[in-house]
């Protein structure tokens, strides 16, 4: 089918995959998911405006709500004391933040300025706070942003795009886009403006869901990170490569990450599907954050990331 010119090589020719729709929140709509002839970028086409697309992240929408979820400092007696209570999440910490660095991240301190695209409730900017770093936050949700201000005023936050807050050129030393570019329409001004107000040596974090991941090609429509149809674009580390040299960005590192939230929650779209029920993955978090159920998940998780087929590519960008 011919369509718009992919943003990644410009190749026009694309294959259609399946229809799609929202499986996380069941709003109503069906989307068409096509996939680049030459690269494999996956899109929804007809393209949605950024108004429509807006309608389409609910107040309970889960990074709106992640400010909880903000990792405690703990000394090194309450850690003993609370891992020695809670052996099989201890073990769970080992096998995934230690052995496969899953929670792994680019360290900053008192003098470093991080921006966060994306920021929804500000998870990632309030654990920097605790760094001593200078955080600014930019989100769609105005609600959001202001939950985040009243838990901590010192963090400056935007909403709108990121270009309309207008940064000062060389300015950050890190850039913070996690699961954030799959969800932006014009992908190249995005990546434009981030090199701008990046700092010579400054670094960029970016994390997507993976198109040539193991899950994808076991679930297909109903693997979870398509999450139709808020994701526009789904990547994998081929186009992303060509996407961040087209940039001018200089690649540091990548790798995948596999944890266990991918597969339970496209286990119960399936089981959704079979059965025409609309249970709510984010309403069990028993189920999907249950870490007996981590702890049987590890091997798969252990292998993929070896392969590099893990359901996330985490690349970190240097503006040289």
């Amino acid at each position: 089918m011919q369509i718009n010119p992919c943003r990644i090589c410009g190749n026009a020719e694309f294959r259609y995959l399946f229809d799609g729709k929202d499986r996380l929140y069941h709003l109503a709509g069906s989307f068409k998911l096509y996939r680049c002839c030459r690269c494999g970028l996956i899109l929804i086409y007809p393209v949605l405006s950024e108004q429509d697309l807006s309608g389409f992240y609910p107040s309970n929408y889960y990074s709106y709500e992640s400010s909880g979820l903000v990792t405690v400092r703990r000394t090194l007696k309450e850690k003993i004391l609370y891992y020695l209570r809670h052996p099989i999440e201890a073990l769970n910490c080992i096998l995934y933040s230690k052995l496969l660095g899953q929670n792994r991240d680019l360290p900053t301190g008192p003098f470093s300025r991080v921006l966060d695209i994306g920021c929804g409730e500000g998870r990632y900017l309030l654990e920097k706070r605790q760094t001593g770093a200078q955080c600014f936050g930019v989100d769609i949700s105005e609600a959001a942003l202001e939950r985040l201000r009243k838990i901590d005023p010192t963090i400056s936050t935007y909403c709108g795009n990121v270009w309309g807050a207008a940064y000062p050129d060389d300015y950050f030393d890190l850039v913070n886009l996690c699961h954030v570019l799959e969800h932006v329409i014009d992908i190249n001004r995005l990546l434009a403006e981030i090199k701008r107000a990046l700092k010579q040596g400054g670094l960029l974090r970016i994390q997507v869901p993976n198109a040539a991941s193991l899950s994808f090609r076991i679930f297909g429509k109903y693997w979870m990170p398509l999450d139709v149809p808020r994701h526009v674009y789904v990547f994998s580390a081929g186009n992303l490569e060509a996407l961040f040299k087209n940039a001018g960005l200089q690649i540091v590192s990548c790798r995948t990450l596999e944890n266990s939230f991918s597969v339970i929650g496209s286990s119960l779209y399936v089981l959704n599907e079979l059965f025409r029920r609309k249970i709510e993955l984010m309403r069990h978090e028993h189920v999907w954050n249950n870490e007996f159920l981590k702890l049987l998940f590890f091997p798969y998780a252990l292998l993929v990331n070896l392969f590099r087929l893990g359901d996330s590519i985490e690349f970190i960008l240097k503006k040289p």
